[in-house]
């Protein structure tokens, strides 16, 4: 009787949010290209807001943070496509920067839109740039919560296999100690060769000194 078992296909890893990798990779780019975009824009009508953010085309102010914030969304966003030239600004391609500068767009763009409606009584003072800001700052959150986050590697110490599951795989050494040669042996300290030979050159020794101390007539 034989058993058959079967395991069931491998899904791609995703995060809280149901996209796929490539969709949640471009409304990434898309909305940080959108943030920094609205920074060129005006937010308000009246210059009574701190900053004065009613010039077109010159971000003053939150604009500032906001277009910063923006463009390192952007930066982070194509080192998930493997960008040539900014490997060195994600080497292990980890989804955390490109959550972390999202969010701090979407946290400057908000505050900055909550602050104009509360400190001038009104939505209607906002412009369409604050609009298009506070909109296109929410995308790249909901692209990176879509990213799939690395898991940590498995403790190969730790688990043990079943006597009905098969093997685990070995651990991989470490490149260091797998090209480290090994250590050469002590001078102080004598090679096991050296060792029996002694002992073997000692035998006939202690044999003739047995002998020869026996008495004659024995």
């Amino acid at each position: 009787m034989t058993d058959t078992t079967t395991t069931a296909p491998a899904t791609a890893p995703r995060g809280p949010v149901p996209l796929p990798p490539a969709a949640a990779r471009l409304l990434i780019a898309t909305g940080a290209v959108g943030t920094i975009a609205s920074t060129f824009l005006s937010w308000t009508w009246t210059p009574a807001f701190p900053g004065d953010l009613t010039v077109y085309g010159y971000p003053a102010g939150l604009q500032i943070l906001a277009l910063v914030a923006g463009a390192l969304t952007l930066l982070f966003a194509l080192t998930l496509w493997n960008t040539k030239g900014l490997r060195w600004l994600n080497p292990a391609g980890a989804t955390s920067p490109v959550f972390l500068t999202a969010l701090s767009a979407f946290a400057v763009c908000w505050f900055t839109g909550i602050a104009i409606a509360v400190d001038l009584n009104g939505l209607v003072n906002l412009d369409p740039g604050a609009y298009v800001a506070m909109a296109a700052s929410a995308l790249p959150v909901v692209g990176a919560l879509a990213l799939p986050h690395p898991a940590p590697a498995p403790d190969c110490a730790a688990t043990s296999p079943s006597p009905s599951s098969p093997a685990p795989a070995p651990c991989p050494r470490s490149s260091s100690a797998a090209s480290s040669p090994p250590a050469p042996p002590s001078p102080s300290s004598p090679s096991p060769t050296a060792s029996a030979s002694t002992t073997t050159r000692a035998k006939p020794s202690s044999a003739s000194s047995s002998s020869s101390s026996s008495p004659p007539g024995a």
